[in-house]
């Protein structure tokens, strides 16, 4: 396929070319020119997207039947290739439903629709900064139903405050799954207990955190400043 302009590791550049063989890309040259409608694309990688709470009028934790085709059209319109459901705090119990759901979603033929890379769990093992979420349901780390979650969750947002936090993390992180610091007040030490623990992602930087201040430094400003995390927006 042809192009005005590719992004490449180098940047954007072009006019190119993109080969690819129906799943991985093989060659990208440039070209001299393009004509039609090459003259007005632009080809980038799909973006991932950790965090999709729902979109428009769909609700992942109570999607089901034609909403994830309509998820599913609405996330390629955005350019978006691989993403992750995401469910909000709630009651222990009442995961296992969208859990389900999403996990009968991902064993849909997979051709012509986003992948999805796992749930993300954001709750219900928050810290001090609920934002939107309800207060009433974040709870204390509870191991044992860490331990026992299902192999198709790949994120779980927590409060670095938590008292369980550290063997939390060790937990999930020794089952492949990504743990990210959001929704708290955490101190350095504990935010940074977390990190050498394995957390790699801070959940929507600035957003339900305690911020950047002279005297002490925030979640915000740990997550900018330190090499081994990266955040979302």
């Amino acid at each position: 396929m042809e192009c005005a302009l590719a992004l490449t590791p180098e940047g954007l550049r072009g006019p190119m070319r993109v080969t690819w063989d129906g799943t991985v890309i093989t060659e990208v040259e440039p070209v001299s020119s393009v004509t039609g409608a090459a003259a007005d694309r632009v080809l980038a990688p799909g973006f991932v997207d950790l965090q999709v709470n729902g979109i428009e009028d769909v609700d992942v934790a109570g999607a089901d039947g034609a909403d994830w085709e309509r998820l599913d059209s609405l996330l390629l319109a955005q350019g978006v290739t691989t993403w992750c459901p995401t469910l909000v705090t709630m009651p222990l119990p009442r995961y296992d439903a969208p859990l389900a759901r999403i996990r009968a979603a991902m064993d849909r033929p997979a051709e012509g629709r986003p992948a999805i890379a796992g749930v993300h769990l954001e709750g219900p093992f928050l810290g001090a900064a609920p934002g939107a979420h309800n207060s009433a349901w974040i709870v204390p780390v509870e191991l044992d139903w860490l331990a026992a979650l299902p192999d198709h969750v790949a994120v779980v947002t927590l409060g670095a405050e938590q008292p369980e936090a550290v063997a939390a993390t060790k937990l999930l992180v020794e089952r492949g799954v990504l743990v990210s610091i959001g929704h708290t007040r955490a101190s350095e030490g504990e935010f940074d207990a977390v990190v050498a623990a394995g957390a790699g992602l801070v959940t929507h930087l600035f957003n339900g955190m305690s911020g950047v201040h002279h005297r002490d430094l925030g979640v915000a400003a740990l997550a900018l400043s330190h090499p081994g995390v990266a955040a979302s927006l």
